[in-house]
């Protein structure tokens, strides 16, 4: 059975979490230790809470290590603030540094907030052209460049899936979108952890 950490990083969520990835036949642990983030087969940042909390709870260790396993393509998702944290920075805490996979910032929305359901525009035919997933958040990613690959919402226009090596970012909230929920995971096992670095 494939494992997942759920990364212990001060921020919520994990008991839905845990709860789908069960469903997908993952063995769920959760925890911080070395040895725990470089071996599990999937290292997850989990989404909801903001962007200071989850920054001062990710130590100097915990970000080397987050690195090293992105260097090593071992497979990594992070979920909505997940993803935001994977960036350089956000607006929401601008004094706050992130892990700094992907280049840039985190930006505010003009609306303010976006909650409910959207489709995801892909630049080619997909099991998961079509669907719906679920959004809740202030904050988003504009597109930028140091990425292998970059998805926008529909409707928001914002970066929605964000792919380098075997790092995956999703703005949107798979534990909560269903369905399509469990099909984005099959696609990231199949169309990203699965493929040759």
């Amino acid at each position: 059975m494939k494992t997942c950490l759920i990364l212990d990083y001060g921020v919520g969520n994990v008991e839905s979490l845990s709860n789908f990835l069960r469903y997908q036949k993952y063995n769920v642990d959760y925890g911080k230790s070395r040895n725990e983030i470089l071996s599990a087969d999937l290292l997850l940042l989990p989404g909801v809470g903001s962007f200071k909390t989850a920054a001062d709870h990710i130590s100097v260790e915990m970000r080397e290590l987050i690195k090293l396993r992105h260097e090593l393509c071992r497979p990594i998702l992070g979920i909505c603030l997940g993803l935001q944290i994977l960036y350089s920075g956000s607006e929401e805490a601008e004094t706050c540094q992130g892990i700094g996979i992907f280049l840039g910032k985190v930006e505010r929305l003009k609306d303010f907030s976006r909650i409910g359901w959207d489709k995801i525009n892909f630049d080619k035919d997909t099991e998961l052209s079509g669907k719906y997933f679920y959004f809740n958040h202030s904050y988003a990613v504009p597109h930028l460049v140091n990425t292998d690959r970059s998805y926008k919402s529909i409707s928001g226009g914002y970066d929605s899936i964000v792919v380098q090596k075997k790092t995956l970012g999703v703005q949107f909230h798979p534990e909560k979108s269903q369905e399509a929920g469990s099909d984005f995971l099959k696609w990231a096992e199949d169309r990203v952890w699965s493929m040759n670095a």
